[in-house]
């Protein structure tokens, strides 16, 4: 039969009820320096007050790309380390955090603590949720409107680039098939000076009902009979001939079009982010939450002095039952 360790049974026979009552002026006085101490250390001498401001904003003119929605694009882009590190040079962070920039590890220090600052999510309603908090409410504001200016700035530079590369690739299309057209028109223009032929089907039409009725007329026609021998023989190259011309030129009216869309689109100057919360400056401070931290500190410590007590009066009913 396992018997609990004597410890446990000291333990479990202290009335705690009595207990405190019989220690509760000292653990009221312990409580009381408690909140003193936190209501102290909570000054904004100790903790430097910190500051939120908050913006909303929904992805616009973005391609989903892949598994990734349009809705986890902004979110990378919001958090591009291009971006904070354009913020640490537009907000001097290095003086206002107070980080040594000759310091080796500067870049990691000021990267990490703008990283804290900073919060970037993914909301239940496909939307992106932009917080930063800042000791200075006012520059709190105008880094969530920077990081949304940026990161506008870094997509239009990103889609501007993919379409340029792809303007490159439509102009020498565009200019290959307009030198294809040339060549193939030049072609059609010999075939028509060597057989006659301007317009196959009408012609075709024409030169055999002509022929077919001097037949049955027996009036035959050399003439007729030369043109009609030639319809036979160039017939067939004049329709390829005529039939590659006509692709190739729709083919080059897409290219233009195209060329003509890329060259407006690397003009246009769009935005990427509907912002429907606009970030605000704060009029009350979003950290430390005093109340809070009195309240876990203070209780936290109680308890611990609880603990101290519990054990010594323990130690105690041992001295008194070692008699």
């Amino acid at each position: 039969m396992n018997t609990p360790p004597v410890y446990e049974e000291n333990f479990a026979s202290l009335n705690f009820i009595q207990l405190v009552k019989k220690w509760k002026k000292q653990l009221i006085i312990i409580a009381l320096i408690s909140m003193v101490l936190s209501f102290i250390f909570t000054l904004p001498f100790f903790i430097p007050p910190m500051y939120k401001s908050v913006a909303i904003a929904y992805p616009v003119n973005l391609s989903a790309y892949s598994t990734e929605s349009t809705t986890e694009q902004l979110l990378q882009l919001y958090d591009a380390e291009e971006i904070k590190m354009e913020l640490i040079r537009d907000f001097d962070l290095y003086n206002h955090y107070e980080i040594d920039s000759t310091k080796k590890s500067a870049r990691s220090a000021i990267l990490k603590q703008l990283s804290g600052n900073i919060s970037i999510n993914k909301t239940d309603f496909e939307s992106v949720k932009l917080e930063v908090m800042d000791s200075d409410p006012v520059i709190a504001k105008q880094m969530v409107d920077s990081i949304i200016e940026k990161a506008d700035r870094v997509t239009r530079k990103l889609y501007r680039d993919l379409t340029q590369e792809a303007l490159v690739v439509a102009q020498r299309q565009f200019e290959e098939k307009s030198i294809m057209i040339d060549s193939l028109d030049k072609e059609m223009t010999k075939l028509r000076m060597k057989s006659g032929i301007i317009e196959f089907s009408q012609q075709t039409r024409e030169i055999s009902r002509a022929y077919y009725t001097s037949i049955l007329n027996k009036n035959p026609n050399a003439k007729l009979d030369t043109l009609f021998s030639k319809m036979q023989q160039y017939g067939s190259e004049y329709v390829t001939l005529n039939e590659k011309i006509n692709y190739a030129r729709a083919t080059i009216n897409n290219y233009r079009q195209y060329v003509e869309n890329a060259t407006k689109d690397l003009t246009k100057v769009l935005t990427y982010s509907n912002v429907v919360t606009q970030p605000e400056v704060a009029d009350k401070k979003s950290y430390p939450v005093r109340s809070l931290i009195m309240l876990m500190f203070t209780a936290s410590v109680v308890f611990l002095s609880f603990v101290v007590i519990v054990i010594y009066e323990n130690s105690q009913e041992k001295k008194v039952a070692a008699k």
